[in-house]
């Protein structure tokens, strides 16, 4: 896998997605290569989306031939696919706060968050993409529902083992309704002003407080 890292940076108002490029000591040139043609797709579906994403964009941005860019993958779908998978550790970071109530707060924190960056805004398009494509919607649900669902898990067995209460109502169907709300707020079209940020994630995370803390211990 590539070692393209990200952090997100925060300036006075809006959230933004800096990637940096990290070469371990002896790092193979190809994969130099890769990490920089993968950067600049970044860049274009962050500033143009997915529909003005093509090969001969990504090779102008990253200073490389598109035959470059062809020798790696045959197609914009290929390449695309690849690069998407490596956002999958932003869906579902790796999190652990010590508590259930603040690990599900910490998950929706980062994908709203995630979301409201310029690439996470173009990644929202993508769901009208999966109606039409098969083959999107099958990498979209890898990439984005899978492993929340699987960091639902393990937080659900950490609690258990701490002893903590559980949800009020099945932990899956409350994770499919909180991400459901984090994507329909996250496409911001349908309100007159954009949705602060902040004041998002609170409303969410109270939302889901209010289906938790079932007298029952945590089963998995």
């Amino acid at each position: 896998m590539s070692q393209v890292a990200y952090s997100l940076a925060i300036d006075d108002k809006q959230p933004k997605l800096v990637e940096t490029l990290r070469r371990a000591p002896g790092r193979p040139i190809n994969q130099l290569l890769k990490d920089t043609i993968l950067s600049a797709i970044y860049d274009v579906l962050a500033e143009n989306g997915y529909q003005e994403l093509t090969i001969s964009r990504v090779a102008r941005r990253s200073g490389v031939s598109t035959a470059t860019v062809y020798r790696r993958w045959s197609t914009k779908q290929e390449m695309f696919f690849d690069a998407l998978r490596l956002l999958r550790p932003m869906m579902a970071p790796d999190i652990d706060t010590g508590s259930l109530v603040s690990d599900v707060d910490a998950l929706i924190d980062a994908r709203v968050r995630f979301l409201n960056t310029p690439l996470g805004k173009s990644y929202g398009t993508l769901i009208g993409e999966a109606v039409h494509n098969l083959e999107m919607g099958e990498l979209l649900r890898e990439v984005s529902v899978v492993p929340a669902h699987e960091t639902m898990k393990i937080f659900l067995k950490r609690a258990a083992e701490r002893g903590e209460r559980g949800f009020r109502h099945h932990p899956s169907s409350i994770l499919d309704m909180l991400l459901g709300l984090i994507h329909f707020r996250a496409m911001d079209i349908f309100w007159p002003d954009p949705i602060d940020v902040d004041e998002n994630i609170r409303d969410i995370q109270k939302i889901c407080h209010i289906m938790m803390f079932d007298t029952n211990l945590i089963t998995v």
